[in-house]
């Protein structure tokens, strides 16, 4: 009817390296003829191949309009720069769609948000020969916080590979608990940090505690204190708890970062004490508390 559902600003594919025409053309000319192991070995021959099937893949200014679907967003991008060791990097930017489009967003609209504006960012690396791997994520949603995570460890890349040649076989009945041995047995780390910046979460769940439950902004502090205690207070020492309270009156910014002097296992990271100096928690209060921003945005 004359009117524009879709449209692209720039779309773009760059050092694209098609498998052998061999794969190629036994993908596509019967692919439901391939069982498991052989769809997993194909897939592997395309993106774990010497060079990146796809170097990079990005699109700009995507725009849709209609009445089951308004969404918009600025850029996405994916690159995967080297298969020796395997990096992969996909970032989002400004993916904005209206709550009221959504049921699982609705809750969204009872905090005066109308548009979900999200922006998010994942990068990993696997072990290669030097049993080093890292990954890094991150996940921005406007009115609300930006929260990051970054891990970085040691894997032996023998066994990983056989992990990943044992993984072929789908339907193995062992592979769940060859997992969970494998990281038990191997994986370590050598460093964790996770951190949050608020930007209006808090305050907004005040305003939820107060429409629904009747709670003063107060009591919704309070209650939010209480809660820090019960879940993290046997496992936490005073001076954090302290510090997750500072949090709690004025939102500002946390973060929590793990650093062994070497890498440790899963089980003898449980076996730190809390107030082990490898464990460290950091927390900037934000300049209002949580009544100062709950009434800025109620008067908006």
């Amino acid at each position: 009817k004359g009117q524009n559902l879709l449209s692209l600003g720039e779309l773009r594919m760059e050092n694209l390296n098609l498998p052998p025409r061999s794969l190629m053309e036994k993908l596509f000319s019967a692919p439901e003829t391939l069982d498991d192991k052989e769809a997993f070995n194909l897939a592997k021959s395309i993106f774990t191949g010497p060079k990146p099937f796809v170097g990079s893949l990005s699109l700009a200014e995507l725009k849709t309009s209609s009445s089951l679907l308004d969404l918009s967003l600025s850029k996405l991008s994916i690159k995967n720069p080297s298969t020796e060791p395997y990096a992969f990097d996909v970032s989002v930017e400004h993916l904005k769609l209206p709550v009221a489009l959504v049921p699982e967003l609705q809750i969204l609209s009872l905090m005066g948000v109308a548009e979900l504006d999200a922006s998010a960012s994942y990068s990993l690396t696997l072990p290669n020969k030097d049993n080093q791997f890292d990954t890094t994520a991150s996940l921005s949603l406007a009115e609300f916080g930006t929260a990051d995570l970054a891990i970085k460890g040691e894997l032996p890349y023998e066994a990983f590979s056989a992990l990943l040649e044992q993984a072929g076989t789908a339907d193995d009945p062992g592979m769940e608990e060859a997992l969970q041995a494998f990281i038990h047995n191997n994986l370590t780390l050598s460093s964790f940090a996770f951190g949050y910046a608020d930007e209006g979460l808090l305050p907004r769940l005040a305003i939820l505690g107060q429409k629904f439950m009747g709670l003063s902004p107060e009591q919704g502090v309070s209650m939010a204190k209480k809660y820090v205690r019960e879940e993290f207070g046997p496992t936490a020492t005073r001076e954090d708890v302290e510090k997750l309270d500072a949090f709690i009156d004025k939102p500002g910014a946390i973060r929590f970062t793990f650093a062994p002097q070497k890498p440790l296992s899963a089980e003898a990271i449980a076996a730190l004490p809390p107030d082990s100096p490898d464990f460290r928690l950091e927390v900037t209060p934000g300049p209002k508390t949580v009544q100062e921003l709950m009434t800025a945005l109620e008067t908006k």
